[in-house]
């Protein structure tokens, strides 16, 4: 069955169809007086407008006072009297009920727009309802606000988008057409351009401002690695010729002699833990690494079985009392040989340096880190109480060290 046209409330014929229920059908009080009288009588399209008479009466009925306007109340009547007329053929149709004075004086004419884009409708006028207007009443129809998003947002051949400036000046918001010639109004709402826009457009734009934002960070992320590197500098120019000799060997020992790293010159990845076995493999549980089995005590790469020089490794030495085997050996006994290790690489590193003073400042200042290694060097320490000028000078090493 395709295209049913209701007739009355249980009774329903279609254009070319005869009638699926008759005589008896339809509900009391609605059915029109010939169907009344006649048991083999047919709903019509008169037996129609009479009961969506009995319907407007009901509804009026329900009406209060303060709702009906009176002249809206007489011409609701008229209307009704004219859908009830007991003889069939003087009954309103259809489209003269919808052309009755009742609904044309209410009726308000649709608003008409001029769009200012012109591409697509050429300045013909549109209805209000078919464009988007901005807040100072400037309209755009359909079809153009489309030709206008998708110029913003338009990619090349290589599905790159191939001029986003207007679209980063405007943190990747829509305006008004108007605004180069002095439009002042607000961005349009996200939800007022969803229904104006089709969906391939607005899933291009979403894209779009998705890689504004992308931009956007990465212009910020540039500024605030220049500023760093401004401010860094400028540490520089105070600092005396000791003090950079003192902060370029506290950022040697920190970032290379403490912090243990694949041996791989062209790798160097850190490794801050490891899991069972001794020798080692350059890959993290993301499958990252160059693949360079090395040694975790000594931290150097060697040709042949990497598990033979594990147990013949001289840095870790022979294995203690406790220990069941140095190829899986319990983490407080791997601590122990690396804090050994890194002590050593300390050790040999601050002998190299020019004088004690400088010695004894870059221990200072690699303090913490060496207490949290379980490393001490106390022929490098200040024994001495502090006095005002240590302080100052520390305070002024810890602004330097905040930018290293």
């Amino acid at each position: 069955l395709s295209n049913p046209l209701i007739t009355d409330f249980e009774t329903t014929r279609h254009q070319d169809a005869t009638i699926t229920k008759a005589g008896g059908g339809g509900t009391d009080g609605f059915r029109a007086p010939e169907l009344l009288n006649n048991p083999n009588a047919v709903a019509t399209e008169a037996s129609d407008m009479f009961a969506f008479g009995e319907v407007l009466n009901r509804v009026k009925s329900v009406l209060r006072e303060a709702d009906q306007d009176q002249a809206d109340q007489k011409g609701l009547d008229d209307l009704i009297t004219k859908l009830k007329d007991p003889v069939a053929t003087k009954r309103l149709s259809a489209n003269e009920a919808k052309n009755h004075a009742f609904f044309t004086a209410a009726a308000e004419p649709e608003e008409t727009c001029e769009c200012i884009v012109m591409a697509f409708c050429g300045g013909a006028s549109c209805f209000a309802c078919d464009g988007i207007k901005c807040s100072s009443g400037h309209f755009i129809c359909n079809e153009d606000f489309e030709f206008y998003v998708n110029s913003l947002v338009k990619k090349n051949e290589g599905g790159k988008f191939s001029d986003l400036g207007e679209m980063i000046k405007n943190n990747g918001r829509i305006f008004c057409a108007n605004r180069g010639s002095g439009c002042e109004s607000a961005a349009f709402a996200l939800r007022d351009i969803a229904t104006h826009l089709s969906s391939d457009t607005l899933e291009l734009l979403s894209e779009c401002r998705k890689e504004v934002l992308r931009l956007q960070l990465e212009k910020e992320n540039e500024r605030v690695v220049s500023d760093r590197v401004k401010e860094e500098l400028a540490i520089l120019e105070r600092m005396s010729e000791h003090e950079k000799k003192v902060r370029a060997a506290r950022k040697h020992v920190e970032s290379n002699l403490l912090l243990m790293k694949c041996p791989n010159p062209d790798c160097r990845k850190p490794f801050l833990d490891w899991s069972n076995c001794a020798a080692l493999t350059c890959q993290d549980e993301g499958g990252n690494g160059c693949g360079t089995q090395f040694c975790c005590y000594c931290v150097k790469t060697f040709p042949g079985d990497m598990h033979q020089h594990v147990f013949d490794c001289e840095v870790a030495g022979p294995k203690p009392a406790g220990v069941e085997s140095k190829l899986y050996p319990p983490r407080w006994y791997y601590d122990q040989v690396t804090s050994r290790v890194r002590k050593d690489r300390v050790a040999e590193y601050l002998r190299t340096l020019e004088n004690d003073e400088i010695r004894y400042d870059v221990v200072e200042q690699c303090g913490r880190s060496f207490r949290d290694l379980n490393m001490d060097f106390p022929e490098w320490t200040r024994r001495r109480e502090r006095s005002d000028s240590d302080v100052a000078r520390a305070a002024q090493f810890d602004e330097y060290n905040e930018y290293a």
